[in-house]
């Protein structure tokens, strides 16, 4: 059996691009519970300049980092540069204090403990309890680390 697969033109691909750029921003916001956020000219153009190697995830993470790190609805990314370097990497600006560590807005912080609850959860496999569970991991009581899952809505992907 042969598979023929015809080429797209680089106008189509870039317009797939936007599209998918676009769907994902949505995505993350609505899964963040976060205000929508708008997509700019320079935001696209970055992403279109990296490389994305072979996985659509990756580039999905890097909207829903620069969601997470969106401040006052401004959405900046962090991308990484090339090793050709023709890349700019955006850098999110950051708001320091006198002893120069960042200060996150009560927003932030959510999101920010969202993401460790579940990274720890998705490291033990959505294992709650036990010496191989997330409450252990994350030096947290059954009973709290269940509060929170229910709290902040997390489900199993």
């Amino acid at each position: 059996m042969r598979l023929s697969v015809s080429s797209r033109n680089q106008r189509s691909t870039r317009f797939s691009q936007e599209a998918l750029v676009g769907h994902f921003l949505e995505q993350a916001c609505r899964r963040l519970r976060t205000a929508p956020l708008k997509l700019k000219g320079r935001h696209v153009e970055a992403l279109q300049r990296n490389h994305w190697p072979g996985n659509v995830r990756e580039l999905q993470n890097a909207i829903e980092r620069a969601v997470i790190g969106a401040r006052s609805g401004r959405l900046e990314f962090d991308l990484p540069s090339s090793s050709s370097g023709n890349q700019q990497a955006a850098v999110v600006p950051e708001t320091l204090n006198s002893r120069g560590s960042e200060i996150l807005s009560c927003n932030e912080l959510k999101c920010q403990e969202r993401e460790n609850l579940r990274a720890a959860l998705e490291e033990t496999h959505w294992r709650i309890s036990g010496p191989a569970g997330a409450a252990k991991l994350l030096g947290l009581k059954t009973t709290t680390l269940t509060s929170k899952i229910k709290a902040l809505r997390l489900r199993e992907e």
